[in-house]
């Protein structure tokens, strides 16, 4: 087993890209002096979380619905009287 196989497939998620470029914007503006001006980071931070939750929202939302399906099929293969 690859000791950073789990770390890679996590890189490759799109919500840790999104927060680690939004990370990278945020400490470059803080520390080099980009001039963000403060509206517009707090705009961009807000963006930025609405993605994310509403990212996190639909996967947990087809998460379930795959899990309702899986449940429904795996019933529909019972033998008849088993009980499940």
């Amino acid at each position: 087993m690859q000791p950073f196989a789990d770390l890679a497939l996590v890189l490759r998620n799109r919500r840790v890209i999104t927060l680690i470029i939004a990370a990278v914007v945020l400490l470059a503006n803080q520390y080099l002096g980009l001039g963000l001006p403060a509206d517009l980071v707090q705009w961009g931070s807000g963006v930025v979380m609405a993605f994310l939750l509403g990212d996190a929202y639909v996967e947990a939302k087809a998460h379930q619905a795959a899990a309702t399906v899986q449940a429904a099929t795996s019933q529909a293969k019972a033998p008849a009287g088993s009980a499940q």
